[in-house]
């Protein structure tokens, strides 16, 4: 059985839930490519906790087996690359935020990443 993780404490600073129509708001992609559907919680520069729901029908899906159906790792690295995004969007105006527009941001790295299926 898999153990599942509550994530960080919620706190005074940390940001509410944010539905689909908020997070095409803050973020350029559109479907097919929105890879995040809701923004549970997010404390700015921390962290951020977002849903994506996967469905059977799933374009990516398409013309693999039923028992085979994983989401492809480079969409996952895409979501995650949105959830960031979205986190940006988020910062305090000050410090290093503040040399660039909230449109300028791009994830260069990704380090010690490992994407194994589930057992």
């Amino acid at each position: 059985m898999t153990e599942l993780r509550t994530g960080p404490a919620l706190t005074s600073t940390t940001l509410r839930t944010a539905d689909i129509g908020e997070i095409l708001a803050h973020i350029p992609h559109r479907y097919p490519f929105i890879l995040i559907d809701r923004m549970e919680a997010c404390e700015p520069g921390q962290w951020v906790r977002v849903i994506k729901n996967v469905t059977a029908k799933e374009w990516f899906f398409d013309g693999i087996p039923v028992d085979r159906r994983v989401m492809p790792q480079m969409l996952v690295v895409e979501a995650l690359a949105q959830a960031h995004g979205l986190q940006v969007m988020h910062l305090p105006d000050d410090g290093l935020d503040a040399l660039a527009t909230r449109s300028d941001w791009v994830l260069l790295t990704t380090d010690a990443q490992l994407l194994a299926r589930p057992e």
